[in-house]
């Protein structure tokens, strides 16, 4: 799935209302065939950029502190089954006896509780993470058939444009997320092509977010 931002500059003219500018975008996929996909139905929202960056920032430090617990636990779990895994080896088990013994379920239960920790480390580094509770938006469009959309902005504002999007695969589902900066002041309505090339897994400079996933 996908989620994409782009911080936008619109330039103000002191004392007078602009208009505002109109700014055209398109949400598609290219996939590992070389198809594109345009993604339709997708909220493309603005968000002040400056209420974005201080957002980021505190998920960022509660994700870094939540890993250090997580570490702690996954530690003690790990001797934990180290221990369990030992009983099992030792201790004797009836032959008549179908149903797993008071150490084989401690063992399963303790790798049960390690794949949940792992689990959860692994979400803090994803995009889903960051995405969960955005800030309030303040201009919210929706991409039609073609992946396009338009969203009305005031000139002289900086906004990040948010939006998410997924696409199911052989029976599973992709996601997709993106956080483009749009650079500099904005002189006309600019054209903003969201796709492979600026998601937050991938290499992009214009990426506000980096994730492996």
């Amino acid at each position: 799935m996908s989620t994409f931002a782009c911080v936008a500059v619109l330039p103000a003219v002191a004392g007078v209302s602009a208009p505002p500018t109109a700014i055209n975008g398109q949400v598609f996929i290219v996939t590992r065939g070389g198809e594109s996909v345009k993604l339709g139905l997708v909220t493309v929202r603005a968000i002040p950029e400056s209420a974005v960056r201080a957002y980021l920032r505190g998920k960022a430090d509660r994700a870094a502190r939540e890993r250090i617990g997580l570490a702690l636990e996954m530690t003690g779990a790990q001797d934990d089954l180290k221990r369990a895994e030992e009983r099992v080896r030792v201790e004797p088990k009836s032959s008549t006896l179908s149903f797993p013994t008071d150490a084989e379920e401690a063992v399963d239960d303790t790798r049960a509780l390690l794949l949940k920790y792992a689990q959860r480390y692994s979400y803090l580094d994803s995009a889903a993470f960051y995405f969960d509770s955005l800030p309030p938006s303040t201009a919210v469009a929706k991409t039609d058939a073609d992946g396009r959309f338009v969203l009305r902005l005031p000139r002289g504002s900086r906004v990040v444009l948010a939006a998410v999007s997924q696409r199911e695969i052989a029976g599973t589902f992709e996601r997709y997320y993106w956080l483009c900066l749009l650079p500099g002041v904005v002189q006309r309505a600019p054209s903003l092509l969201l796709s492979n090339d600026n998601l937050t897994s991938s290499d992009s400079p214009l990426s506000l977010l980096k994730t492996r996933h």
